[in-house]
């Protein structure tokens, strides 16, 4: 009785999730300031919160990675589920990024600018790599919270890791706290 529960609200926080992320996407795509739908972007905040809780609940049923105790190890099991969720990710990132440059690279063949439409090539490789805010000319806005996640998730995935639970919460409180209220 209680597995089906958990698996329940584990199935409401994804539909939940779903739902912010079609709401981010939204707001990426109609941005406007003056309409009741400008506020979707806390929404990215909710999205990561529960991508967080379902990586530390993937870790914490990992029992050979909690009982791991090399750095070493922990680090290739945060770099292995980071390279799946990229790979999950992937296909979406590529219709993106063509949906946002294609039109950009034909306007600059167009206008026979074959410098501007090779930028613009270049521009959306990085984008598919999620290294596009990196060079700060990423014009596809709506991915750049997944270039936020590859960054932080193989550091987030190593404390997850950890056997100590309370040490975790001790040390992640204070920097949420410091992050929400500056």
């Amino acid at each position: 009785m209680a597995e089906t529960e958990a698996k329940k609200r584990v199935s409401a926080l994804g539909l939940i999730k779903f739902l912010a992320a079609i709401a981010i996407v939204y707001y990426h795509i109609f941005p406007s300031s003056n309409d009741h739908w400008s506020q979707l972007y806390i929404l990215v905040e909710l999205f990561f919160i529960i991508s967080g809780y379902f990586t530390f609940l993937h870790f914490q049923k990992d029992k050979n990675a909690i009982r791991e105790d090399s750095l070493e190890r922990k680090a290739k099991n945060a770099l292995i589920y980071t390279w799946k969720k990229y790979i999950n990710f992937l296909p979406y990132i590529i219709f993106a990024t063509i949906f946002c440059y294609a039109p950009i690279a034909f306007q600059s063949i167009r206008n026979n600018n074959l410098y501007s439409a090779l930028d613009t090539i270049k521009y959306a490789i990085s984008d598919i790599f999620l290294l596009g805010g990196q060079i700060g000319e990423s014009k596809n806005f709506a991915i750049w919270f997944l270039s936020a996640m590859i960054i932080v998730l193989p550091l987030f995935c190593i404390i997850c890791q950890t056997k100590h639970k309370n040490a975790i919460l001790v040390a992640i409180l204070p920097m949420s706290l410091i992050y929400y209220l500056n």
